[in-house]
């Protein structure tokens, strides 16, 4: 495998794969799974446009309408299990009243009973087709049961229904849905239309950035959209932010700032592969400029990070940059014959060969050539360099003393 491939690997590389989760924990509960905010904003938007549209209609029996509102004190009360017989009683005397159905799946949901929450919402909108809330209300429950391509289809047709259900709380659950659905494209339009409703909804700017990222978009939009999140978000921001925009920095040449946030992704035990890599990456790159120090220094701290698959990849190159360095250290030898530097050379000769050989998996061709045909030579160079050192402090012998050159004979008359 040769740098190259490196280079290759790292630009086709996908955070989606190692960036888990997508999302912070409290921003995918509340926003895929259905959580009581969510259903209460449904029916309380079903119960205003139910009351719209009943404007004109002929007036509900009266007993019926004393037991709803018995039931709608019960529920401010908590009284669920109440609440739910006084509704079915006001069913009974009004069964094809919708507020009423639509108010007792509301109480299903809270109850945990979502089967039933999710018949109670089909059965209102069949009463009442022109509330796309119902609608909405059906797809909050099946969210909740993670039935997301279920969730994801029915916001849709409600939103085919009345347009207005789009609005920035129901963009972004129907974004979550459709993400957890895996239909990137869905997810990415509702995502970006739940920032154009709501630009303080950082949970959406976060998924622009990994639905982008996930489809190797390099279109400055990913990295303005992480950027954003991060600035909405603070101190609390999720890690999978600092590991894209870093990403991000080092494909634009940034190295040391994308180094510096994936070193905070790092704390992360989920980032720690993707943070060694862009590190592996960078050592690579310094190397290829002959900065030998700079290579070392960046492949020592990715390799704390790295799995048993890349630190193939992390001896090899250490090898070759150490072989650099040993060169270097031979050629100053021929002019300081310094035993110390003589005895360090001698150290990194075994460490280098050490590195040479883990990394022979990473590029077997080369590396045992390196071993086979340039270290023999190396460690030749040592021990000769060894034999001919002065110990700190003893002065270079003086050179050999040139005998006079001979008179030249007279020359002949």
């Amino acid at each position: 495998m040769h740098f190259a491939t490196i280079r290759d690997r790292r630009r086709r590389f996908v955070l989606a794969a190692l960036l888990i989760p997508a999302l912070p924990a409290a921003a995918t509960a509340q926003l895929a799974a259905g959580d009581s905010s969510l259903i209460a904003y449904v029916s309380r938007m079903a119960r205003q446009r139910a009351a719209q549209l009943s404007t004109g209609a002929p007036p509900t029996n009266a007993a019926s309408l004393a037991q709803y509102r018995e039931a709608l004190a019960d529920m401010e009360r908590g009284n669920l299990t109440i609440a739910a017989a006084e509704l079915t009683a006001a069913l009974q005397r009004a069964p094809q009243n919708a507020l009423f159905r639509g108010d007792r799946a509301y109480v299903y949901a809270l109850m945990g009973h979502l089967d039933e929450a999710a018949t109670e919402y089909t059965g209102a909108y069949q009463v009442q087709q022109q509330n796309a809330w119902y609608l909405a209300g059906v797809a909050v429950t099946r969210g909740a049961q993670h039935q997301w391509a279920q969730a994801a289809g029915t916001i849709q047709l409600a939103v085919q229904t009345d347009s207005t259900v789009a609005d920035s709380v129901i963009a972004g659950a129907a974004a979550a849905w459709f993400e957890q659905a895996v239909d990137r494209t869905a997810a990415l339009t509702w995502a970006r239309m739940a920032v154009e409703k709501n630009p303080l909804d950082a949970p959406n700017w976060l998924r622009i950035s990994m639905v982008l990222r996930a489809r190797q978009d390099s279109t400055p939009e990913g990295e303005q959209a992480v950027r954003r999140y991060l600035s909405l978000s603070g101190e609390h921001a999720d890690t999978v932010a600092y590991a894209l925009l870093a990403d991000h920095l080092y494909n634009r040449g940034q190295i040391d700032s994308a180094l510096a946030l994936v070193a905070v992704a790092a704390q992360d035990s989920a980032y720690r592969e993707f943070a060694s890599q862009l590190y592996l990456q960078a050592g690579r790159d310094a190397f290829q400029h002959r900065d030998i120090d700079r290579t070392m220094a960046l492949l020592a701290r990715g390799r704390t990070w790295s799995t048993p698959a890349q630190q193939p990849a992390f001896s090899n190159i250490t090898g070759r940059a150490q072989l650099l360095k040993l060169s270097s250290m031979l050629a100053g030898l021929e002019q300081s014959h310094s035993c110390e530097a003589a005895h360090a050379a001698d150290s990194l000769a075994t460490r280098t060969e050490q590195s040479l050989q883990e990394g022979v998996p990473f590029d077997s061709a080369r590396t045992v050539m390196m071993l086979t045909s340039v270290m023999p030579g190396i460690r030749q160079g040592v021990q000769s360099a060894i034999a001919n050192c002065r110990p700190a402090g003893q002065a270079a012998p003086p050179p050999p003393r040139r005998r006079p050159a001979a008179a030249p004979a007279p020359r002949r008359p």
